[in-house]
């Protein structure tokens, strides 16, 4: 998968940037009235951790979860804590 944008990006060029439908202005957020687990990799960019902090406060949603030894790919480099972190947040949803 890496390989083949890495590719592409070459032959073709840098796509062109999309505008974040979000920015810094959390309002549309706040619309939205479901659960949200937010969580960033131990060793993601910096930056990752910032739009976590921006989702936890548009989304109310408690805390960001830092999933250790983990970078921009948790789900993929710890599926183990991963699904035990998704479960355990599941588990105390209200009915």
């Amino acid at each position: 998968m890496m390989r083949r944008q890495l590719v592409t990006r070459v032959r073709y060029g840098e796509p062109a940037p999309a505008a974040d439908p979000v920015g810094r202005d959390t309002d549309a957020l706040h619309s939205l009235s479901v659960p949200a687990l937010v969580g960033v990799g131990e060793f993601d960019m910096p930056d990752f951790f910032e739009g976590g902090a921006i989702l936890r406060e548009g989304l109310r949603a408690g805390e960001v979860v830092v999933v250790p030894d983990t970078g921009h790919l948790a789900p993929l480099e710890r599926p183990d804590l991963f699904v035990a972190l998704l479960l355990d947040f599941v588990g105390r949803l209200p009915d």
